[in-house]
């Protein structure tokens, strides 16, 4: 996001500034507080969303999952990242209209299975290699 690479951009060019860390840390820097910026600034506008539209508990449970398959699982790396933030969007409206009509099918108790053994299943298998984001073996 936009926001996100203005702000970290800033914060790194304030800490060369001070001498709080050299011009060659700076990448790592800029690339860590983009990170985090944008993982706020997505939350943030996902709840306010939640809010707006008086889905907040949808909107919570699907942080709960999407994060976690972003953190645990790696999957599709889009190539650049702004699609990458079109597409984060678009799964979370096709999931925030689609989960009611979903829910009222099944019993809270399948709800919970199902969640289990997929969590089960990303654990086993992530993290995913992709072209776009390549796996390195340390």
């Amino acid at each position: 996001m936009f926001i996100a690479r203005k702000i970290s951009q800033s914060l790194t060019d304030s800490m060369i500034q001070n001498s709080v860390i050299t011009k060659e840390e700076s990448d790592i820097y800029m690339y860590c507080y983009n990170a985090l910026f944008e993982q706020i600034l997505y939350t943030t506008i996902i709840l306010f969303l939640g809010i707006l539209l008086h889905k907040l508990l949808f909107s919570l449970l699907f942080l709960l999952t999407f994060m976690t398959l972003r953190l645990l699982g790696g999957g599709i790396h889009a190539t650049t990242e702004f699609s990458c933030t079109i597409i984060s969007f678009t799964v979370y409206f096709i999931f925030l209209f689609l989960a009611p009509a979903i829910v009222s099918y099944y019993s809270s108790i399948l709800w919970f299975i199902t969640f289990l053994l997929s969590l089960i299943i990303i654990i086993l298998f992530a993290p995913i290699d992709n072209a776009n984001k390549r796996l390195n073996i340390v």
